[in-house]
């Protein structure tokens, strides 16, 4: 008989978690080693959230969309408003290591682990953090990455909505052109004057 495989070994990384009342209480992240998938537990209060995910930043989205659900955040750099790692960041170390996105500036060097806290962190929900992270992309002159920022099955919905927006724009051009169209055509030709004094 095979014993089953041991629990991998996780990094416990310390979080405050703010309370729907405004209190806060002392939770933990606990980051687990599952090859190409990244494993993120928050445990807190009794409760334990565990979402896996392509890197860390992602699995953090996961189980702040669940927080937000019922008003709770928890006090890391992952989650401020204006910190966020970068493309390289999420595809070689896990998307761990990232840094504040300042307004018409570029990213500086990564130096902010998203599961740590500090004093300056003040977190806000997936969405503000979300729509910051668009103006920013935008003030510095760069084209929106729907891939860099929240997993695409949440973002889909905006895209699909967009979608329907612009192809019925469209369909009501075309509708438009094909009636003002078909009234120039149902209009009688215009008689001749030569035909109108042969009647006479």
């Amino acid at each position: 008989m095979t014993k089953p495989s041991p629990e991998p070994a996780a990094e416990i990384f310390p979080v405050p978690v703010i309370l729907a009342d405004g209190s806060t209480i002392q939770g933990e992240f606990l980051v687990y080693d599952t090859n190409r998938l990244c494993r993120l537990d928050l445990s807190f209060d009794d409760r334990l959230i565990s979402k896996t995910a392509r890197d860390l930043f992602e699995a953090l989205i996961l189980i702040r969309h669940e927080l937000d659900a019922v008003g709770l955040k928890v006090v890391c750099y992952g989650a401020c408003q204006d910190v966020h790692p970068s493309g390289r960041s999420r595809s070689q170390s896990r998307g761990v290591k990232a840094s504040r996105r300042v307004m018409g500036q570029k990213p500086t060097e990564e130096t902010l682990n998203i599961l740590a806290t500090g004093p300056d962190v003040i977190p806000v929900t997936v969405r503000e953090q979300d729509n910051y992270y668009d103006e920013w992309v935008l003030s510095v002159g760069r084209e929106i990455n729907p891939k860099l920022s929240i997993p695409v099955k949440y973002r889909r919905r905006k895209s699909t909505l967009r979608t329907r927006l612009v192809v019925l724009g469209l369909t009501l051009f075309v509708v438009a052109i094909a009636i003002t169209y078909k009234k120039f055509r149902t209009y009688p030709p215009p008689i001749p004057p030569h035909s109108t004094q042969n009647r006479k």
